[in-house]
């Protein structure tokens, strides 16, 4: 048998990210209009986040 070069975290990660896909994925297939609300609320965050951080830096 071949050895397994990733470690154990490594490989967790990639699964929680495909399972994690599969689910947003599902989510959106039956719900289309949450692809716009969650990228909407996701761009204002990020946004006022950046603006905070850029005003109030050390």
């Amino acid at each position: 048998m071949p050895k397994k070069t990733n470690n154990s975290n490594s490989t967790n990660t990639q699964d929680l990210t495909s399972v994690l896909s599969i689910i947003v994925g599902l989510i959106i297939l039956i719900w289309p209009n949450i692809l716009a609300i969650t990228v909407g609320l996701f761009l204002l965050i990020t946004g006022i986040l950046d603006l905070y951080r850029r005003n109030h830096s050390a």
